[in-house]
């Protein structure tokens, strides 16, 4: 078996999808580009990392049951009583994770939506 075919296996075998798929095609480009290994290797591994965002984003909102489309950008704040709205963005901030804090949220749905 070549070089080429066991680093493959080792990519799989790694579960680097991203680096398997992508490696051969930016070590041309790092080549033409005159990289350095380690230029090469951070692209390379950024490209993984990013992917594993992305790929872990799409999970996590699948299984969130969400309908598709409701995200805060579609949030019709107009709707919200005003306290509400205030507590927005502090609600985006997001330390209330960091603090491990509950967030409590009480009234009936809108049918409409």
């Amino acid at each position: 078996m070549n070089s080429q075919g066991s680093l493959d296996i080792m990519l799989r075998s790694l579960r680097l999808p991203s680096v398997l798929r992508e490696h051969e095609n930016l070590a041309k480009r790092a080549e033409s580009a005159d990289w350095s290994y380690q230029e090469y290797l951070r692209t390379l591994v950024e490209l993984e990392v990013n992917e594993r965002h992305e790929r872990r984003i799409v999970r996590l909102l699948k299984r969130s049951g969400l309908p598709a489309g409701k995200n805060l950008h579609s949030l019709d704040q107009k709707q919200l009583p005003v306290k509400v709205r205030r507590q927005i963005p502090t609600l985006i901030e997001g330390g209330f994770v960091e603090r491990a804090e509950n967030i409590l949220a009480f009234g009936l749905p809108d049918p409409t939506t």
